[in-house]
């Protein structure tokens, strides 16, 4: 239970396996933390502020247990939290009590309430933590008192401490002076030339630098890490202040990432941002001097800042945007109503019937109207489709000092998906033919895809078709209940040939995924060879084009002359013949090959013709009346 970010809150770390860390939100709740550490299980921990900065360090170790240590190293993780929050670290001695002051109670009071910290021994397992009281104050810069309570029953109460120092107590004694240092650096940062100076605050004292320098203050002219020792005359409590770990001519190369794909289609976007810390100024490759900047077109882009001491520009970032060009066709007219043919060339072209329609009408070069009685308008647009097919990775074949999978080995064969693809195929090689389930599973061991495969003699091309989605640590094994029995030994194993040289994780698939590695070590390769992925690539799409029909009326007479009306046209099942004057009409129907399909007589003033069992198309009426011959097109749908 420790303060690591001064906030005035515990968290909690939790080790004897795999490690957990919880935040302290300060509502009596607490928030997992994840990636903070390796992922090696860690035994135990030390706590403890080595650097001598106000921040919670950690030195770990590793394995399962003492009585089996491993060959894991230990690790000390230095805590770099950077935050405005303010803390005191109290070291108490004892004379009457024990010299290590084990038992005594440190109490602070201030706006936060009550905080209590407890000189313990044997507070862990196999590691011992400081036995210095650490409180983190927040953003608190006073705290009103202090009150120790010794083993012994001595009470030691100092009154309104200041923040930030490390303070010494020694039971029945003295309380250490203030040991603090004051500077004009800017974010500990000191340049090549440049000679700044570090004052010890509180004058009168003994002062002692970790240089050996004995003056108040100390000139600086390279990085390094600082610290006062005081010590007042008379006083037997000596306090060191906080270290200050100066950097020099720090290396500011920003970072710069992108929020998006840094591949896609005309008409998108991406940002490319950096974070980097202490830059005064930003300068974009295309122009912009903001810490973001919005890409629409192709091309290879930097940042430069201005650093604490120099200028730095970053690794360059691809950005690519497929333009798909537009579809090449033209407007059509067609004499009279009717069908119409529209073309058009590109890759994969798409017609539409409005220029909002997201569904195409059909896909194709050449698309044949319905009967169109009107003007019409529509749209078509082309699409390409870019960086899909199959792709290989990983070993291709074993080499090296091979061997089958022994005894009860079963592998696992980690990956991570960067984009959707199949998985496809995988070689495989054994010398017990038989039954085997392939298993794909995720990181949480959960069974997604499996496939029963007989296996023979030698190598094989297993058809997986695996489809995968993005992701961390999948896995590709067997299922132990569909091994084999290896002749001579009677051990159950997949009985499927690995490689233990040449082997160099990742292998990836670009946009498709990545072979990290398996759980015997980075120095094997297990079971599957040459795996095929087909990735789906990016589909683009240029903007939709206009195509207009127009319905040509130019040479056909008006038969409203003659004294004789045809309606309705277009017509489906009748057509309408008005007579203005009586008499006798002869009409003929005509098809578009010229012949004739219908001959009719009429008399009457108003006369109907049937059109039932024509197939629709275009048509010509013929009249013949007092020895005059009148023709026009006749659509029927």
């Amino acid at each position: 239970m420790e303060d690591f970010d001064n906030d005035g809150f515990v968290d909690l770390l939790i080790a004897g396996s795999s490690n957990r860390y919880f935040h302290n939100n300060g509502n009596k709740t607490f928030t997992k933390i994840e990636g903070l550490f390796n992922t090696n299980d860690m035994l135990s921990f030390a706590t403890g502020d080595l650097n001598h900065d106000g921040l919670i360090d950690l030195y770990t170790s590793y394995g399962d247990a003492y009585n089996n240590p491993s060959n894991i190293d230990d690790v000390l993780w230095m805590n770099n939290t950077r935050n405005n929050n303010h803390f005191i670290t109290i070291n108490l001695l004892g004379t009457i009590s024990n010299k290590g002051a084990i038992g005594a109670r440190a109490l602070i009071y201030g706006a936060w309430g009550t905080q209590i910290r407890e000189v313990r021994a044997g507070d862990n397992y196999g590691t011992t933590n400081t036995a210095m009281l650490h409180f983190g104050l927040g953003t608190s810069t006073t705290i009103d008192s202090i009150v120790v309570k010794f083993p012994s029953g001595i009470t030691t109460t100092v009154i309104n401490p200041q923040v930030d120092q490390f303070m010494t107590i020694i039971e029945n004694d003295c309380v250490s002076p203030v040991a603090s240092v004051t500077y004009s650096l800017a974010d500990n940062v000191i340049c090549t030339g440049t000679t700044e100076t570090l004052t010890a605050t509180t004058a009168g004292l003994s002062y002692l630098w970790n240089d050996g320098s004995t003056l108040q203050t100390l000139n600086i002219t390279a990085g390094g890490e600082y610290n006062v020792e005081v010590s007042a005359a008379g006083n037997n409590c000596q306090a060191i202040s906080p270290t200050f770990i100066i950097e020099q001519d720090p290396d500011q190369t920003p970072v710069i990432t992108a929020t998006g794909e840094t591949e896609f289609c005309n008409g998108s976007s991406v940002t490319l941002q950096s974070q980097t810390y202490g830059a005064s100024s930003f300068t974009w490759s295309n122009g912009d001097f903001t810490p973001f900047t919005s890409i629409t077109q192709t091309g290879v882009y930097t940042l430069t800042i201005q650093g604490f001491c120099a200028q730095f520009t970053s690794t360059p970032i691809s950005v690519t945007v497929h333009v798909v060009p537009d579809p090449t066709t033209n407007n059509v007219t067609i004499q009279g109503p009717g069908s119409a043919t529209l073309n058009a060339t590109g890759t994969v072209i798409n017609w539409y019937d409005s220029l909002n329609a997201t569904t195409p009408v059909f896909t194709g070069p050449t698309y044949t109207t319905p009967v169109l009685t009107a003007q019409t308008n529509y749209w078509v647009d082309n699409s390409e489709t870019f960086n899909a097919g199959i792709f290989n990775t990983g070993l291709f074949v074993p080499s090296g000092n091979t061997q089958f999978s022994a005894n009860t080995t079963n592998a696992r064969m980690f990956f991570d998906v960067i984009k959707p693809c199949t998985l496809k195929t995988a070689k495989v090689y054994t010398d017990t033919p038989g039954l085997r389930r392939i298993e794909l599973r995720n990181s949480a061991d959960s069974l997604l895809q499996f496939l029963d495969v007989t296996i023979a003699p030698d190598s094989q091309i297993i058809t997986l078709d695996f489809i995968l989605s993005p992701g961390t640590d999948y896995y590709l094994t067997t299922d132990a209940a569909f091994n084999q029995a290896i002749p001579g030994w009677g051990n159950i194993s997949p009985r499927l040939k690995r490689n233990s040289v040449g082997v160099n994780y990742p292998y990836i698939i670009t946009d498709a995924i990545s072979l990290t590695g398996n759980n015997f070590g980075g120095q094997y390769y297990y079971y599957f060879y040459d795996i095929s992925v087909e990735k789906t690539g990016l589909t683009c799409t240029s903007n939709k084009v206009q195509v207009t029909v127009d319905i040509s009326t130019a040479g056909l007479q008006s038969i409203d002359a003659s004294g004789i009306q045809l309606f309705p046209n277009p017509a489906n099942e009748i057509l309408n013949i008005h007579l203005q004057q009586p008499g006798e009409v002869l009409v003929n129907l005509y098809d578009a090959t010229g012949r004739r399909v219908s001959n009719n007589t009429f008399t009457n003033l108003q006369n109907t013709l049937s059109l039932s069992g024509l197939q629709p198309g275009v048509y010509t009426v013929e009249l013949v009346k007092s020895g005059n011959r009148y023709q026009q097109k006749l659509i029927k749908y």
